[in-house]
């Protein structure tokens, strides 16, 4: 009796079992995604870099895009809002299109750089608070 690809299962397979009584499948998965569980080291790497990023917010007034960034910013706006330009020919577009393309300034908000500080510090706390992986 043959099975059509829809309803065979990884039981099917005789490779598969000696996979399957080492390890069940619960333990690794739930609900058919993959589950991983943050340890300590994964908690203070990620909250030193959102602390250094903030701290990086705080001391920078502006960051200046180059040509290149700010036309790859300015067609993807572009693209996101449509051809919402109405225009009595295409011309003034051509030129529009030739012209040199101003840098972009991006200036923060000083909220973000506080916001990024105390989340930063609050996960770089609790990896200090939690126990030692392995122990």
């Amino acid at each position: 009796m043959e099975r059509s690809p829809a309803r065979v299962r990884y039981t099917d397979y005789p490779a598969v079992q000696p996979l399957l009584s080492r390890a069940p499948l619960d333990d690794y998965s739930m609900g058919g995604t993959t589950v991983m569980e943050f340890n300590r080291n994964q908690y203070f790497l990620a909250g030193l870099v959102v602390f250094l990023l903030g701290v990086q917010m705080r001391m920078v007034e502006a960051f200046v895009l180059n040509e290149r960034a700010t036309q790859f910013l300015a067609q993807r706006i572009q693209d996101f809002k449509g051809n919402e330009v109405a225009s009595a020919s295409d011309l003034p577009s051509l030129f529009a299109a030739q012209a040199p393309i101003a840098k972009h300034r991006l200036e923060p908000p000083k909220w973000l750089g506080w916001a990024l500080v105390s989340v930063g510090s609050v996960l770089i706390l609790h990896s200090l608070a939690m126990k030692k992986p392995g122990g």
